[in-house]
């Protein structure tokens, strides 16, 4: 079905629900450092797409452990499955999905997530990703038509969904973006060339959000680096850098989309070519820049526009976008009204 043969056997370690969490977390903890998870949290919590208080790791801890039953580790080249003797429909299509991540690592090396992710390639790092879960979810659903009863079908289709009460809509919608968005790259590959096409996207991973939700974009158009200089210096004594991210038009789109019509926030982040915010604090206090590139000035202008929409009440208080110049946009956040001033001064 998928065109490939495994190369040598898949290691399956069955394992209890309490297992399977604890060793997500122990991944959590080998890619991101908690310090780095709390700076983070800060910076967003600043930008505003999670509530004051709220931590980026225990929300993504909250959310796999309701969703995820199984796991495939490039690393280890293990399966880790929370199996039975009879497994239910959920069950069989989940492991049809890691075991497509596991036919896939033999051939083309799905270790290269984890250097994208140790290097901080945020952008990078999800345009492949949606690539990877985008093949096992697209091979997953080819074997549930084939390979299921019309019956287990059926409860599939009735399997009620996880709650995902209690987790910020911004990181459901980040963690869930590579599995939607990514379904529908591949089944673009498949229209372009078939298997090999999507062979092709798996040698050679997208390199941003944009080419994975745009494949006519896929592999030519690149995006622009962008860079946010350091202005910890100008902000005074005692101000830190705490967090740099590469943005994309997926995080965008679903920033936007938190406050403003989903058509709104599609728009506005489409004819994105490059992004990066860059945060700084001294104490409770905290300053981001977002600095981004569009594809020409009216693809910017959209973006201001709508930007301010989304700050609302916010803009001129703790917030401020920048004027538009040319294909650029910049965007101020601060932890109040003070932390803005000075941030202004210092990003004029």
């Amino acid at each position: 079905m998928r065109g490939l043969e495994f190369t040598e056997p898949v290691p399956v370690d069955a394992v209890s629900h309490d297992d399977l969490v604890k060793g997500l977390s122990q991944s959590l903890d080998s890619s991101y450092p908690a310090k780095l998870f709390d700076r983070r949290s800060r910076a967003w919590q600043t930008i505003g797409v999670i509530p004051p208080g709220t931590s980026i790791r225990r929300s993504i801890e909250r959310f796999a452990g309701s969703q995820v039953i199984g796991y495939y580790d490039p690393l280890s080249g293990q399966l880790v499955f929370i199996g039975t003797d009879n497994p239910t429909p959920v069950q069989k299509v989940t492991l049809a999905h890691e075991l497509t991540h596991a036919l896939d690592d033999q051939h083309f090396r799905l270790d290269r997530l984890n250097t994208l992710e140790s290097d901080c390639a945020d952008e990078a790092y999800q345009a492949a990703l949606g690539a990877v879960e985008g093949d096992a979810t697209f091979f997953m659903i080819l074997y549930a038509q084939r390979f299921l009863t019309l019956d287990e079908q059926l409860q599939l289709g009735l399997q009620a969904a996880p709650s995902t009460a209690g987790i910020p809509p911004f990181v459901v919608q980040l963690q869930t973006w590579p599995y939607t968005a990514g379904l529908s790259f591949i089944e673009a590959m498949d229209r372009r060339g078939g298997t090999q096409a999507i062979d092709r996207a798996m040698a050679n991973f997208p390199v941003s959000t944009e080419q994975v939700m745009h494949p006519e974009r896929y592999p030519n158009d690149a995006p622009t680096p962008v860079n946010v200089g350091d202005l910890g210096p100008k902000l005074g004594p005692g101000w830190i850098d705490i967090d740099v991210m590469g943005v994309g038009e997926a995080f965008l789109s679903i920033m936007l989309g938190l406050r403003l019509p989903r058509i709104t926030a599609d728009a506005a982040a489409t004819g994105w070519d490059g992004g990066i915010y860059r945060a700084w604090s001294d104490g409770d206090h905290v300053a981001l820049v977002l600095s981004t590139v569009w594809d020409g000035p009216r693809d910017a202008a959209e973006f201001a526009s709508a930007t301010r929409q989304w700050l609302g009440s916010r803009e001129g208080r703790s917030a401020s976008v920048l004027p538009v110049e040319g294909q650029h946009v910049r965007v101020l956040f601060a932890s109040d009204p003070g932390t803005l001033t000075s941030l202004e001064a210092a990003a004029a």
